[in-house]
């Protein structure tokens, strides 16, 4: 089985046990590394590899195009012993490496083992490993408009889930100061995610700051009226009138 370490979260990378880089260029050759790392040991058939590389238009020379990229990929990625790294089936073409190579599946796969985990301090572990995996938008340099619409949404949903879950642990166990940065740079990245802004709003309130608490629900409201034309949801608004009037905040769970 080829070994190697494959980054997609972020900038392209492929590194080998010993460290070095393999440099794949960008464009095709690229988009179809990255579509085969997706789905590693899994048969990609050449409709879906079209698919990756031309978007459901593919030329009529596409099979034969397909085969010579693999050509080309294989002579980047053989080692000089050794079984190649991508082996052909009778539908199509298989990267023949282990899901844990790919930090794509790492990432999912230490978020699924937090999942039992809720509320622990083992969670907020599994959940900072996972987001330390990404470096950046996902195959960000990876050109494929196929990849980008069909894998990359789920994928950032599953991180943003994430990455809220390991706040709301540190809202529950540290100092809620400490988050308020953060928050407000989600809330500007995914501003009609009422999710971040509720956890900036209990953020600021646990520093001491309910006037700022106040005020981020009216900036959530505007936000809201102005992309979807809606108020905020209802676990917003008893957010805010609990401030407002100023009770305290509930016990954690």
């Amino acid at each position: 089985m080829f070994r190697c370490e494959i980054r997609l979260l972020g900038t392209f990378e492929i590194r080998r046990p010993s460290g070095e880089s393999v440099a794949v260029p960008q464009g095709k050759l690229r988009a179809l590394f990255c579509g085969l790392a997706l789905r590693p040991g899994r048969t990609a058939s050449m409709t879906e590899i079209a698919e990756w590389l031309w978007d459901g238009a593919p030329p009529p020379s596409a099979r034969t195009t397909i085969r010579g990229y693999v050509k080309r990929l294989r002579r980047l990625l053989d080692v000089a012993t050794g079984e190649s790294a991508i082996t052909s089936t009778q539908h199509g073409y298989r990267l023949e490496i282990s899901p844990g190579d790919v930090d794509v599946h790492r990432f999912s796969a230490l978020v699924t083992r937090a999942v039992p985990l809720a509320g622990s301090a083992e969670e907020a572990r599994l959940l900072r490993e996972a987001l330390a995996l990404w470096r950046g938008p996902a195959f960000c340099d990876v050109s494929s408009d196929s990849l980008h619409r069909d894998i990359g949404p789920a994928l950032r949903e599953q991180y943003l889930d994430a990455v809220w879950r390991r706040i709301e642990y540190d809202l529950r166990s540290g100092d809620p100061a400490n988050v308020v940065a953060e928050l407000r740079h989600l809330v500007k990245e995914n501003p009609i995610r009422e999710t971040f802004w509720a956890q900036l709003m209990r953020a600021l309130e646990g520093a001491g700051r309910a006037a700022e608490a106040l005020a981020a629900y009216a900036e959530c409201r505007e936000v809201l009226a102005d992309e979807l034309g809606v108020d905020p949801c209802g676990q917003l608004r008893e957010l805010h009138q609990r401030i407002l009037l100023g009770k305290p905040a509930p016990a954690p769970v």
